[in-house]
């Protein structure tokens, strides 16, 4: 793997760490010492639409070494077309279900959105935002980088189901309309963070053809 696709996973991995930190905030500390519970469904607001973006891009830059006869099955020998069909499948359900949980149209969201703005400390969405800007600028070379990014991403939704999980109990008492937002947050980050776990077991399957081996079986 390159140097420049270390890079570019270790903004997906800043991501993760950064959403598991304030995942242990919240287990330890609740919110009365931490961020407003808005605020915190407006950072996931934003990690998914950074995502769903991702993800697109990932399933693009896959596509096009498809296209480009670089990809064949791994040493388990399941067909590449069984594979690819899998992981597009799975990845494109992926990114639905990222721009549901990126839905923000509250009020209280663009608030926190706006409040969130002039803040200066790198956060999960920036990080996401960064393998955003930098897939598209340079892509990805190989299928282990789909793979590796792939790992981080899926950690990064099963963080974010965790918190919507100690936010539930938090809220609970709370108005009608806040429990009903975490609790369609809290499905939709379980229903992504269980499908991006199938389009990063997808992409194991795949490596990489060498330029040599194309006209191979």
């Amino acid at each position: 793997m390159s140097e420049t696709t270390e890079d570019v996973a270790q903004n997906a991995e800043n991501a993760a760490r950064s959403l598991a930190e304030l995942v242990s905030d919240l287990q330890y500390g609740g919110t009365e010492h931490q961020v407003p519970a808005h605020r915190i469904y407006a950072l996931f607001t934003r990690c998914a639409e950074q995502m769903k973006t991702a993800l697109t891009l990932l399933r693009t830059s896959v596509e096009s070494l498809q296209d480009q006869g670089l990809l064949m099955s791994d040493y388990r020998g399941e067909p590449l077309e069984d594979v690819l069909q899998r992981y597009t499948e799975f990845s494109a359900l992926a990114e639905r279900l990222a721009g549901e949980l990126g839905e923000a149209d509250s009020v209280i969201e663009r608030q926190a959105h706006n409040e969130a703005s002039s803040e200066q400390e790198p956060t999960a969405d920036r990080f996401i935002a960064k393998l955003v800007a930098d897939l598209r600028h340079q892509g990805i070379d190989y299928p282990l980088e789909a793979y590796r990014i792939l790992s981080f991403l899926t950690r990064c939704a099963g963080e974010m189901r965790t918190a919507l999980a100690v936010l539930k109990a938090l809220v609970e008492d709370r108005e009608g309309d806040e429990v009903q937002r975490n609790a369609a947050s809290l499905l939709s980050a379980e229903q992504l963070a269980g499908v991006l776990g199938k389009a990063y077991s997808a992409a194991g399957y795949l490596a990489y053809r060498e330029p040599t081996e194309r006209g191979r079986a």
